[in-house]
């Protein structure tokens, strides 16, 4: 019984999947907020152009 319990503990099968599940929701919000503050600035020079025109 306790071989088993050190066995599992001992087992680094599917280890890689947790920490990509862990690691996968920061590397996303940075990409959003990227396209966000890119989007963000590309409203504001359009803006700021058509005051200039205006």
């Amino acid at each position: 019984m306790w071989n088993k319990i050190l066995a599992f503990g001992r087992d680094r099968r599917g280890a890689i999947a947790v920490l990509f599940a862990v690691a996968i929701y920061p590397v996303m919000m940075m990409i959003v907020a990227a396209i966000d503050l890119s989007r963000m600035s590309q409203q504001q020079a359009r803006l700021q152009a058509a005051l200039d025109a205006a």
